[in-house]
């Protein structure tokens, strides 16, 4: 949880959210800024951060951090339009997926008593099912790999160059 989450209420939070929002997220610690651009720009998965040397719980703590998951949902929405219409935003999206169905990322459920619990769930129909589409669309092209680069937009909080 981060030092940020003062809040004691959903009154509160929402306005907490809303000033971060307002400003853009640029007061977000760096550390959490460096988060959500590596887990946006890869695909919404931690699996390439674990492969450069994040420590799994470090990547969960921040996952579970609800400013965190306020801002990665806002940002995500600005930028839907950008990543649905692109073969490379259909390709993380289906990355994403299949981190889901595979139990690598975990996923909230609700108890019977109405806590949040957070469960890495393998499920092999969707997995296999994820695994067919991927088959099916591999020979796709995209436009060129320097294009993506440019086209990806810049984060709120980055100055656009």
């Amino acid at each position: 949880m981060s030092e940020l989450q003062t809040f004691t209420d959903a009154a509160s939070f929402k306005a907490i959210v809303e000033r971060f929002k307002a400003n853009g997220w640029a007061d977000l610690p760096e550390e959490s800024k460096a988060f959500i651009c590596m887990y946006i720009r890869d695909g919404y998965s931690i699996a390439p951060m674990l492969e450069r040397g994040c420590a799994q719980e470090e990547a969960e703590s921040y996952l579970n951090d609800p400013i965190i998951k306020a801002a990665i949902s806002d940002i995500s929405e600005q930028y839907s339009v950008i990543n649905t219409f692109s073969v490379s935003g259909w390709r993380s999206k289906l990355s994403r997926a299949l981190d889901i169905a595979m139990g690598e990322t975990p996923t909230e459920f609700v108890t019977k008593e109405g806590t949040v619990v957070r469960v890495k769930q393998v499920d092999l129909s969707a997995t296999a099912r994820l695994l067919e589409l991927a088959v099916k669309y591999k020979d796709i092209k995209d436009e060129p790999r320097q294009a993506e680069f440019q086209r990806f937009p810049t984060l709120p909080w980055e100055k656009r160059q």
